[in-house]
């Protein structure tokens, strides 16, 4: 396949464009566990939506008009490596092999190519794995989400601040170290050192993500996300069968 034949399209940098890739991103955010600790929701969402799509090392794409299906693909390039963000489609279009389709063509545009791919995807997300696991994807490592529960009643620290970040996302530092980000009245924490200095008059809940052969305590795990990584050419060669 070439790339006069792709026929991926991208996104445009508009602000319909935007709040529609913001529907599909809520969209795919509800399929998890851990829906409520994403920012796709966010008032700020489609404005970091319009910064992303003019950056050169942001790629996303969706099937063309004419093939009726809704979806997207999001690749960041990081260095050497080709990182998937997310890969959506909609119910009604799943298992017609879209996905498949909408991956390969995106990886054969040409200018986000690097050697490495790796992506992120849920432990609960069997038929996710399963796809990933068929076109050569070797497991990293692992993050646990785990719940601490509520704040205490005690006042935040004083050295404890939430600022909006360059996206206008709210983030969460101990001075000037960032400790985590405040999605509504969540606080999700790298890192649970930190959480005994949130206050209950600031958040409703404290949520952990951190390695997942770092256990510490007993506290509930919501998910686990598992880190992926394989050879770009061989991606494709299995996408093209």
């Amino acid at each position: 396949m070439s790339n006069a034949t792709c026929s991926a399209t991208r996104w445009t940098a508009s602000p319909e464009d935007c709040l529609e890739l913001q529907r599909q991103h809520v969209e795919l955010a509800r399929l998890s566990r851990i829906s409520q600790f994403l920012i796709y929701d966010d008032e700020n969402f489609p404005a970091y939506l319009l910064s992303v799509l003019t950056d050169p090392t942001h790629l996303f794409t969706r099937p063309s008009d004419a093939s009726g299906v809704r979806g997207f693909c999001h690749l960041r390039k990081v260095d050497e490596v080709l990182f998937v963000n997310n890969i959506f489609i909609a119910s009604a279009d799943r298992q017609l092999g879209a996905g498949t389709k909408l991956l390969h063509e995106t990886l054969l545009m040409g200018d986000t190519l690097c050697p490495t791919i790796e992506l992120d995807v849920l432990e609960s997300n069997m038929t996710a794995r399963s796809w990933y696991q068929r076109l050569g994807f070797e497991e990293l490592h692992r993050a646990r989400w785990s719940s601490l529960g509520t704040p205490g009643i005690a006042t935040s620290h004083p050295d404890i601040r939430v600022r909006p970040d360059r996206k206008g996302f709210s983030q969460i530092y101990s001075g000037d170290t960032r400790i985590g980000t405040r999605v509504g009245r969540m606080a999700i924490l790298a890192t649970p050192d930190f959480a005994d200095f949130l206050g209950a008059q600031d958040f409703d809940e404290i949520v952990v993500r951190t390695q997942a052969d770092k256990e510490r305590g007993h506290e509930p795990a919501i998910e686990i996300s598992i880190r992926l990584r394989a050879d770009v050419s061989r991606v494709l060669e299995k996408l093209a069968k």
